[in-house]
């Protein structure tokens, strides 16, 4: 799934750590200097959560998970 926010990624990051970290979760996060990467796992499932600022102040959000195949 994708879509644009007006929050900031560290906001984003905030948000999807607490509710996949809720859900049992793994977390680990990454940048590359500029994109975040916030990945992990429970069980056999994954999900990652990358984010990247735009001008503006508008961040893209791009969500992959495995979980419900």
């Amino acid at each position: 799934m994708h879509f644009s926010s007006r929050a900031t990624p560290q906001r984003l990051l905030d948000f999807y750590y607490t509710r996949t970290a809720d859900t049992g979760y793994s977390a680990d996060h990454r940048s590359d200097g500029r994109r975040h990467v916030l990945g992990g796992m429970r069980g056999g499932d994954a999900y990652r959560v990358y984010v990247t600022p735009r001008v503006g102040g508008v961040s893209d959000v791009d969500l992959v998970s495995n979980a419900g195949h």
